[in-house]
C-alpha cells in the first residue's frame, strides 16, 4: 500500500512537472509575441507616414497609435520628476494629453522627411519579469543606419514604452527632462504647457 501510494504520488507530481515545462514557455513566448506586435503597430504607422500615406491632417490616428503604444504618464513621472508631485491631478492629466500629442506631432515631422525607413528587431532583453530592453536597428532611406533601444514595461496587461535610446546611450527622457524642467523652474507650469502646445501646432 505505502508503495502504491509512493508510486501515485511521484506520477502526479511528474505530470505537474511536465504540464509547467510545456506552458511556462508558452507563456514567455506570448508576452514576447505580444510585445513585438506593439512595436510593429508604431513602426508601421512611422512607414507609412514615410511612404506619405499618412501626414498632418491624420494627426488623430498617429495620436491614437502613441496612446496605444506609449506610457505618457510614466514618461511624465519620470520627466519632471519632482514637479510632478506638486501638480494637481487635473494638470497631472492636461500634460499627459499634451505630452502625447507632442510625440505624435514629432514623429510626424520627423518621418515625413524621411523617404523610406525600415525596421529590424535584434534582440529582446529581460531585464526582469515585467521589463524589457528591444535593441532595433532602423535604416533610413535604404543607407543610414541608427540603432535604436526600447524600454517597455509590462502594466494593466499591456506592453508599453516609456523610454527611448539612441545609439544605445541618448535617452528621450534625460533629454527631455532637462528641457522641460528649466521651463517650469524658470516659469511655471501653465506657462510650460502653453509653450508644448505651441510646439504641437502643424
Amino acid at each position: 500500500m505505502t508503495r502504491f501510494l509512493s508510486n501515485y504520488i511521484f506520477n502526479k507530481y511528474f505530470q505537474i512537472f511536465c504540464l509547467l515545462i510545456f506552458i511556462i514557455p508558452c507563456k514567455n513566448s506570448f508576452g514576447e509575441t505580444k510585445l513585438q506586435k506593439k512595436l510593429d503597430l508604431l513602426h508601421s504607422s512611422l512607414s507609412k507616414i514615410s511612404n506619405e500615406e499618412i501626414n498632418k491632417e491624420n494627426l488623430s490616428f498617429v495620436l491614437k497609435i502613441i496612446q496605444e503604444t506609449y506610457d505618457a504618464k510614466k514618461m511624465g513621472k519620470m520627466i519632471i520628476n519632482n514637479n510632478w508631485k506638486s501638480l494637481s491631478s487635473y494638470e497631472q492629466k492636461e500634460f499627459v494629453e499634451v505630452f502625447e500629442k507632442f510625440i505624435a506631432v514629432n514623429y510626424l515631422r520627423r518621418f515625413s522627411k524621411i523617404k523610406r525607413v525600415d525596421f529590424k528587431t535584434q534582440n529582446i532583453k529581460k531585464i526582469n519579469e515585467n521589463f524589457r530592453l528591444v535593441n532595433i536597428s532602423m535604416t533610413l532611406n535604404t543607407s543610414e543606419k541608427i540603432e535604436l533601444g526600447y524600454l517597455l514595461h509590462y502594466t494593466k496587461n499591456n506592453w508599453l514604452i516609456f523610454d527611448v535610446l539612441v545609439d544605445g546611450s541618448i535617452s528621450e527622457i534625460a533629454t527631455r527632462k532637462s528641457d522641460f524642467n528649466n521651463i517650469i523652474n524658470d516659469q511655471g507650469f501653465k506657462k510650460f504647457i502653453s509653450i508644448l502646445k505651441e510646439k504641437n501646432e502643424i
